[in-house]
């Protein structure tokens, strides 16, 4: 695992020279205004990603405005994450080493990082990737061993991945085929994981439709 890690950190970490891009400096501009008025991180503005605006916002404030290796270095760490997660999740499932191995080096190395390391921006991506597989890495390891820190653990992360960017709104689909596909293996016990199925899906609702109601609401 510490391999994959390393491998899966230097592989991104090889964009730490390329200069910002694109919406970068937008990203930039919001983080500097952001440094007069905190709260703004809970703006529905353009897009309702508090954990994602924090986590650029400190990353401001660490590296500054043109300190982009920084930025680059900060942001390899979740394609490496990410990777070992890979790893760990399908290890959990498939019970093979060999296979495991292979999914977290072939994640590890697929062009969508690289393309994540050169433009900062997409941070919220990766950093949501992480926490979706995070989520149901230790909602898998609940059904296996039931024990209730997991669970708990497991609706902690969703819902950090529910405030980082829109495309977790999938979570919960990826908790059902899980347990559609595995329900011999978990003994049938589907029913038994519905109030868990169901406060996802009202995480989810509350995070994606909440803020876009609050904003129709005032204007």
């Amino acid at each position: 695992i510490a391999v994959l890690a390393v491998l899966g950190y230097c592989v991104s970490a090889v964009s730490s020279k390329i200069p910002f891009l694109f919406d970068d400096y937008d990203g930039m501009l919001w983080a500097k205004e952001a440094s007069a008025n905190i709260l703004s991180i809970f703006s529905t503005e353009p897009y309702f990603y508090p954990l994602y605006k924090a986590f650029f916002f400190l990353m401001y404030t660490v590296f500054g405005i043109d300190n982009y290796v920084g930025y680059h270095l900060m942001a390899s760490i979740f394609p490496a994450v990410n990777a070992v997660l890979i790893y760990i999740i399908v290890s959990m499932l498939s019970h093979s080493r060999k296979l495991s191995l292979v999914s977290g080096l072939i994640f590890a190395f697929i062009p969508y990082n690289f393309w994540t390391m050169w433009w900062i921006s997409s941070l919220d991506g990766t950093m949501t990737l992480a926490l979706m597989l995070l989520t149901f890495a230790l909602f898998v390891k609940y059904t296996r061993q039931a024990k209730n820190r997991y669970l708990i653990l497991s609706l902690i992360f969703a819902f950090l991945a529910f405030v980082s960017k829109a495309h977790s709104i999938s979570l919960p689909l990826l908790i059902l085929v899980y347990l559609v596909v595995y329900s011999e293996e978990l003994n049938k016990r589907f029913i038994s994981y519905m109030p868990y199925l169901g406060a996802i899906l009202v995480l989810d609702v509350a995070c994606f439709f909440g803020p876009r109601l609050f904003r129709s609401a005032s204007n």
